[in-house]
């Protein structure tokens, strides 16, 4: 209860009219987004609530929107509390009012990658029979495959919601209060069968991660978002949802350009970017002078390079901080400007309230600086209270000052010749050279060893190396067994739509 009351007061809603407004919100529609919604319609009506590619609606006519939506997907599509609503779409007011009208039904909102594959696509509608497919219309395999095997779909135009078959003139009647339903969200990429991680919003579940965001980041002193990641990751979803409960402007764009981006951040005044650190790189190398209205950056989804968190430092000063997460246990720590002075690898420390641990090879705790899996403690999927403990998937370990520091993820790491190695802790050596841009190390099957590193490189415009320099400067700096094999200059390393080092692409070059 604590905690609720400092969320509220952080939020300037510890009043009798910001209460107010949230019972009334609770009454009209239960415990679920539209909630959160139409409480900040209720707090800030006029105020601009989304600028994106198509201009720019308040709080009050997002609102509208997602009630209009809410009647319509009742009432025409048939939409039921527990049934699935699919989305693929990009970031836009449309999406993100079709979001709140479908969970104002307690439905279960899916949320596809904007780039999901015609194979992905079917997999999920196989999977999940879904009541109804939200799609953007310039997804066309979306709409063939809707057409195709699912009656019951709509498509989004220019931003905005539009029904491809004509609405009755009839007037329909509002839909009942409902419960939350389920957010969920689904890993893999653009190809494979994606795995999928489901979240029921809580109030009291997730007071923990977004005190720490109000806290950390001191989002309530600022008025103007940017969130350059997409809104179907669970990031992006996450800072949406944070950016409504503040009543701040929200700055969206389909999808993410550099000169773009920098243009709205100085066009906007930008107080907070929200990004993957390939973005921020990008923004840089275009224009780094439109970054200095910046007062927050915050990194995640991808590792943070400590070279690119010097040169943010060096061009913003201290407003980055690196957060991480999983899709499956959210938001887990932060690393604030002072934490990543004193370990520019670190994902900084464990959220208060939050259960975070490094258990070695037999399941029990890692000592400090010992490297294991990641574990979280996390609730069962199913909206019951139970929580069970989740392998995160990452390895890392825990410094003297109760740091985290990640060594990249359990499937990437390499056993060589009996020694385990981490392919993270070879990159960040690589990205020390001043001659290299970028590095990704990824293992390769070798008959004396069982598996060597092969090292990708992109250098820096303008400088020159050879395999056999870069060999000579490696052999100071790593050990034996983790010296690189082979090493490959490339023109541009490879990336998933997220910001990661495609890896999979660069073991079949």
């Amino acid at each position: 209860m604590f905690q609720l009351l400092a969320a509220l007061h952080k939020m300037k809603l510890f009043s009798l009219k910001g209460l107010a407004g949230s019972v009334s919100a609770a009454h009209r529609n239960g415990v679920n987004l539209m909630m959160l919604l139409e409480t900040a319609e209720n707090a800030w009506g006029s105020r601009p609530a989304i600028t994106d590619d198509y201009g720019t609606v308040t709080y009050q006519e997002l609102a509208c929107m997602a009630r209009e939506l809410a009647d319509r997907f009742y009432e025409e599509e048939h939409v039921r509390p527990g049934e699935t609503v699919v989305f693929a779409c990009q970031n836009h007011a449309g999406f993100v009012s079709a979001l709140f009208g479908a969970a104002r039904l307690g439905a279960d909102c899916c949320l596809l990658n904007a780039d999901c594959s015609a194979e992905q696509l079917r997999a999920v509608i196989g999977e999940r029979q879904p009541a109804l497919i939200v799609y953007d219309q310039e997804i066309l395999s979306c709409r063939f495959i809707a057409e195709e095997v699912h009656g019951r779909h709509l498509e989004i135009r220019s931003g905005r919601v539009e029904f491809t078959e004509r609405r009755s003139e009839k007037p329909k009647p509002g839909c009942p209060p409902r419960p939350s339903g389920h957010l969920l969200l689904l890993t893999g990429g653009t190809t494979g069968k994606p795995k999928e991680a489901g979240h029921k919003p809580s109030l009291f579940r997730y007071l923990t991660p977004f005190l720490a965001l109000l806290t950390k980041l001191r989002l309530p002193e600022y008025r103007t978002m940017y969130t350059a990641t997409p809104l179907y990751h669970g990031y992006g979803l996450a800072i949406m949802l944070v950016s409504v409960a503040l009543g701040q402007l929200l700055i969206l764009t389909r999808t993410f350009k550099a000169k773009q981006a920098c243009f709205l951040v100085t066009c906007h005044r930008v107080d907070v970017l929200i990004a993957v650190p390939l973005m921020v790189q990008k923004m840089l190398e275009e224009d780094e002078h439109s970054l200095s209205p910046l007062k927050c950056i915050a990194s995640g989804g991808a590792p943070l390079p400590s070279k690119l968190a010097a040169e943010i430092t060096r061009v913003c000063g201290p407003v980055l901080y690196n957060l991480y997460g999983t899709t499956e246990a959210g938001l887990r720590t932060i690393a604030t400007p002072q934490d990543l002075r004193t370990e520019p690898n670190t994902i900084g420390r464990r959220l208060k309230g939050s259960r975070l641990v490094v258990l070695d090879e037999n399941s029990r705790r890692a000592r400090q600086g010992e490297t294991g899996r990641i574990c979280a403690k996390v609730h069962r999927q199913g909206g019951t209270d139970q929580t069970c403990w989740m392998d995160t998937g990452d390895l890392g370990y825990q410094n003297e000052k109760g740091l985290f520091i990640l060594c990249g993820r359990a499937d990437d790491m390499i056993v060589s010749g009996g020694e385990n190695v981490y392919p993270i802790e070879v990159e960040r050596v690589l990205v020390g050279h001043p001659a290299i841009a970028e590095a990704t190390v990824i293992g390769v099957e070798d008959e004396l060893f069982g598996e060597r590193l092969q090292a990708f490189i992109q250098l820096e415009d303008g400088y020159a190396l050879t395999e056999e320099e870069l060999s000579q400067w490696l052999k100071k700096r790593l050990a034996r067994f983790q010296q690189p094999a082979r090493i490959r200059f490339v023109e541009r390393l490879p990336h998933t739509p997220l910001g990661k080092p495609d890896k999979r692409r660069l073991a079949s070059l």
